[in-house]
Order: structure tokens, then C-alpha cells, then sequence
């Protein structure tokens, strides 16, 4: 069996430790399979009582990391990866607090790719990638999708894209979520769960 874990890095403020408290609770109410995942959160400097106590009572495995630098909060993150390569983990599962679980996620883990999701654009150009993903030993994926705040979906094959990281023109433009479900529309929080690929 897979060991996986699904982890999140928390400042014990509002609204990040109420969020994290939602994010194991919809992950027990709804995760199906995924929920049988080892559980953690990563307070940074600390934990109060009041945040700790409803995730243990979830399940959830509650560990205390050194900030990593105060100018730049993302980068507490690191810690969080660095203790997991320490574990015996197969997959990690990285979610942000403002995550709501609602559907069985388990299908998409697969070992031999990495799945990212970076709201609202994409800061590295294609020789960034290409160094990052070098670095690990990995080639570059021939798809990517990038989702924005708004409900919009960009998929675009990688090769489109000129050395320079300009796109010659993607295969499909952008379609607003809000033609498919009428409620979409509205500014959502984050929801991670089953996806389907957007015709």
C-alpha cells in the first residue's frame, strides 16, 4: 500500500488556523480514500491549545517548525519539505489551508509525476522550468494548465511555447467556468477534489 501524506505549513492566526481545521474536516467528511492518508500540519513558531485540539481530534499529526524567514512567509514551506524527505513517504500531497476537500482525489496521485497548482499565472519561464525539473533528473511534461481566481481554465501543449516564453498560440483559448455551471461566476476559494478537463 501507498503511504501518503497530506501536509500543510500554518500560521497559528486567523484565518489560517481556522482554515486548516477545515481542510481535515472536509478531507474525513468527503475524502473517500484519500482520507485514509497520514495527516499533518506545520505551525510555524507555534501552536495554541485552542488551534491544536480539533485537528488531534482529527487525526491529524501536529508538528512545530522554525520560521524560515520573516520577509518572505512561502518560505516556511520549505520545512515542511524538508521533514517529509525525512519520512517514509511515497507521495506528498502539499495543500494550502484555505483548501476544501470534496471529492476522492486518490486516482490522480500518481508517483511519477509532479502535480502543481499555482493560482493566477505562472512566474517561471520555460529555462526556469527546464532547470528545475533538470535538476531532479525529470522531462519537462508535454502539457500543463494553469487556472486562475476567476474560474478560467488555460491548457496549452509546452511546445507551443518559444525559447523565449512567448506562446505561438495555444490549441484552445481560455473558456470561463461560468458556461458550464451557472453559479461559477462568483470569486470562489480554492477547492481541491475531482476535477474534470474542461472541453
Amino acid at each position: 500500500m501507498r503511504r501518503i501524506t497530506i501536509a500543510t505549513v500554518v500560521d497559528d492566526r486567523p484565518p489560517y488556523a481556522d482554515e486548516v481545521a477545515y481542510l481535515f474536516a472536509s478531507l474525513e467528511l468527503f475524502g473517500d480514500e484519500t482520507r485514509h492518508a497520514r495527516r499533518r500540519a506545520y505551525f510555524v513558531n507555534g501552536v495554541s491549545p485552542q488551534a491544536e485540539r480539533p485537528l488531534r481530534e482529527l487525526g491529524v499529526e501536529v508538528r512545530v517548525v522554525p520560521e524560515v524567514e520573516p520577509r518572505y512567509r512561502l518560505a516556511n514551506k520549505l520545512s515542511m519539505f524538508a521533514a517529509e524527505a525525512r519520512e517514509q513517504t511515497d507521495l506528498l500531497v502539499a495543500l494550502d489551508t484555505d483548501i476544501v476537500v470534496t471529492g476522492d482525489f486518490s486516482a490522480y496521485l500518481e508517483r511519477d509525476i509532479v502535480h502543481a497548482k499555482q493560482p493566477d499565472g505562472d512566474g517561471y519561464t520555460m529555462e526556469m522550468w527546464a532547470e528545475l525539473f533538470g535538476r531532479f533528473g525529470l522531462a519537462l511534461p508535454l502539457r500543463a494548465s494553469s487556472n486562475d481566481a476567476r474560474g478560467r481554465v488555460d491548457a496549452r501543449l509546452l511546445q507551443h511555447r518559444c525559447a523565449d516564453g512567448a506562446r505561438r498560440g495555444p490549441p484552445g483559448a481560455p473558456r470561463p467556468l461560468a458556461a458550464l455551471h451557472p453559479r461559477a461566476d462568483r470569486r470562489p476559494r480554492r477547492v481541491a477534489g475531482v476535477h474534470r478537463t474542461v472541453p
